[in-house]
């Protein structure tokens, strides 16, 4: 007897979980999975996780056996011609791309349909092809968190949890993997070809319908026994308290004999350690044995068991493109001109876009080691220098080209580097009215310190013809609430609409810029009281003249309420990041990029969530592009499929501080060798 998907050929244009995971079981049931992968790095669960074995992902080795791969590069003619002549003999494509990639690379459905009447075309997405998400980025912690699936369980007021299994991920892959089989079904009854759309919020949702039809309680409970372990039981508290110090395995065994349903909670070394019969066999290239969990449907007569290796990147490429008729010549010319899968002919595109290293290098600085690092691994690069708002926003727009001297937060001169270029201005207000932290908070003022100088400096690019000024902010607080700042702008205000973007990596509003910038710039517990009363009444004063209220206005609180100043007299507060990669042209160097390189000083879960860094690995991920992030140092536990490498740990503490360059370099050597074409390191 045969598999049930024999002779049904999948397109498989998948990466990472939901998508691999639904190919994988068809694959098990027998259909012929061609796996289309980028030459030379691959589908970017290859180098996720932390985990890998001969060279592998354990994320890869998880879900891509019974597959057969074919390298082939997408973003050419050549190898969209490939694919296309694979979509005219296939039966089935799946993709989990975001929306509007497949129809970049020349794999939309409307590009495809017609090439082949009875295809059978499968979209998984996060939120689907419509709505107001429907072009949001989102991994398993986003749907988790807005189906609500964080809470489900927990008490009133408890913090959310997120689930230790990635739910959307497989409820997605395995009801794609329903939809595909009642489509084909539908087929061979009507003849019809047609798509089958997956979201991952959608399957989430329909995962936990029991949470919305009024679940009933559960009488088990978690019962601690001796030796710090647990089992599940249907008990009352009195029964939990006589078991507290009583071994787990004699615990058991009195349940199980009073005909109690109970059960011990295995960590995953137990689970394995088990008789098991959920893992089937298979001998791995370069991993040697490897067992995997095998599908759960066994059937009756049964069918044969698909038990083939996650395949080597590109191991089927010839054994494919013959099949599909080309000569072994042409075979030879796709790989010599990195069409296909040669690792040494196509050129490895790496985008570097780091931020600055606060106190030690600049984004660009930064961007020139790296750049060294990887050139010489024959990566072809491009530099695109980020910042979010703070420090760096006139080095991301390419550097100072003007100076001024105006008047510091301390009332001395200072000079201010700004640029301006075709009619675009870009300033920071550190350059002009940011305290010293480093060193120096003991001696500032944060009381007397003024944003005057920031004022000025907007005051000369409007005279010098700019059209548009855009200023950067951090928490550089001069905690004053911009009226230095209007005050040298008297003549200049209102501003007219769309003349001032205030641009910043902070969403604290102008109510609390004192409680959490003014601390870090020198003022005392009285003191920022005393700061926070004259923000209140700037915010009246402020209301009063312009008909704004900034007190409780996200991001007017950056600069100690310099943004909330220039906000009430019509400049616009935007997202720092956000902006500069709009400006910069992120998404199109994203769409060139084989991978990318980002980076700061200290990367955690701000960096995340508001920093520039976070956008370029949300981003990049969403693209399903692998992200190297580079950092001096970085808090664990971070919840990001990008690999981090920090200078602490590759080069020591001291040698971070003392020869930054030279640390980053050798943190860089080891990030850009375990991700290269080759993966020569691990």
């Amino acid at each position: 007897m045969t598999a049930p998907f024999t002779g049904i050929t999948v397109l498989d244009l998948t990466h990472f979980v939901a998508g691999p995971w639904c190919t994988m079981l068809l694959a098990d049931l027998g259909a012929n999975v061609i796996k289309v992968e980028p030459p030379g790095r691959g589908e970017i669960a290859r180098t996720m996780g932390s985990v890998f074995a001969g060279g592998e992902s354990a994320i890869y080795l998880g879900f891509n056996r019974n597959k057969r791969s074919l390298a082939l590069d997408l973003k050419t003619d050549e190898g969209r011609e490939v694919v296309h002549r694979l979509v005219r003999t296939a039966d089935v494509l799946v993709h989990n791309l975001r929306p509007g990639t497949a129809e970049r690379l020349g794999v939309g459905y409307e590009q495809v349909a017609g090439l082949n009447s009875d295809l059978l075309y499968c979209h998984i997405s996060a939120f689907g092809q419509t709505g107001p998400y429907a072009d949001q980025p989102a991994n398993d912690p986003i749907i988790q968190a807005i189906s609500g699936a964080m809470l489900a369980g927990l008490a009133d007021g408890a913090a959310p949890v997120r689930m230790g299994v990635s739910l959307p991920d497989f409820a997605g892959g395995g009801l794609a993997a329903v939809g595909i089989t009642a489509a084909l079904y539908r087929r061979l009854r009507s003849g019809m070809g047609g798509s089958v759309d997956v979201s991952l919020l959608g399957a989430q949702m329909f995962a936990q319908l029991d949470l919305f039809a009024g679940r009933p309680s559960d009488a088990s409970r978690a019962v601690a026994c001796g030796g710090g372990t647990f089992l599940v039981a249907d008990v009352g508290p009195h029964v939990a308290s006589e078991l507290a110090g009583v071994s787990r395995d004699e615990a058991l065994a009195l349940l199980r004999a009073s005909g109690v349903a109970c059960a011990p909670v295995n960590t995953l070394p137990e689970v394995f350690a088990e008789p098991n019969p959920h893992t089937v066999p298979v001998r791995h290239p370069t991993v040697g044995d490897l067992a995997q969990l095998r599908s759960p449907f066994t059937a009756a007569p049964s069918w044969p068991v698909r038990v083939a290796p996650p395949p080597l990147l590109g191991e089927h490429t010839s054994e494919v493109l013959a099949e599909l008729g080309y000569s072994a010549e042409a075979i030879e010319d796709f790989a010599r001109r990195g069409v296909t899968g040669d690792p040494s002919s196509p050129p490895w595109r790496v985008l570097l876009a780091p931020d600055k290293f606060k106190g030690t290098l600049t984004s660009r600085e930064a961007a020139d080691v790296i750049a060294a690092e990887a050139e010489r691994l024959g990566a072809v690069v491009r530099t695109l220098p980020m910042a979010d708002g703070g420090e760096g926003t006139v080095e991301a727009f390419g550097g100072p080209n003007r100076y001024s001297v105006v008047t510091g937060p301390l009332g001395t001169p200072v000079r201010a580097g700004w640029r301006l270029v075709d009619g675009l201005a870009v300033l920071e207000s550190a350059a002009a009215s940011g305290l010293v932290v480093a060193g120096g908070a003991a001696a500032n003022d944060a009381w007397a310190a003024t944003s005057a100088g920031t004022g000025e400096l907007i005051r000369e690019a409007i005279d010098a013809g700019a059209d548009e000024v855009i200023v950067g902010m951090g928490g550089s607080a001069t905690t004053d609430g911009g009226a230095g700042a209007l005050a040298a702008l008297a003549g200049y205000l209102p501003f007219r609409p769309g003349l001032v973007r205030v641009i910043t990596d902070v969403a604290t509003p102008f109510k609390d810029a004192a409680r959490v910038f003014g601390p870090q710039k020198g003022a005392d517990a009285r003191q920022v009281a005393l700061l926070t009363r004259r923000l209140r009444r700037i915010a009246d004063e402020l209301s009063a003249k312009y008909g704004v209220d900034v007190w409780d206005l996200p991001r007017s609180g950056a600069a100690g309420g310099l943004a909330g100043g220039l906000a009430a007299a019509g400049a616009v507060l935007s997202d720092g990041a956000s902006v500069i990669a709009e400006r910069l042209g992120l998404a199109e160097q994203l769409d060139w990029a084989d991978l990318v390189v980002t980076g700061e000083g200290r990367f955690d879960a701000t960096s995340l969530l508001g920093k520039a860094p976070g956008l370029v690995v949300r981003e990049s991920l969403r693209r399903g592009l692998p992200v190297l992030v580079l950092a001096g140092a970085a808090d664990e536990g971070l919840d990001t499929d990008a690999r981090v490498v920090t200078l602490v740990e590759t080069a020591g503490d001291v040698a971070a501080m003392e020869d930054p360059a030279a640390s980053l370099a050798k943190a860089a050597r080891s990030g850009l060798h375990a991700m290269s074409p080759t993966r020569q390191e691990r």
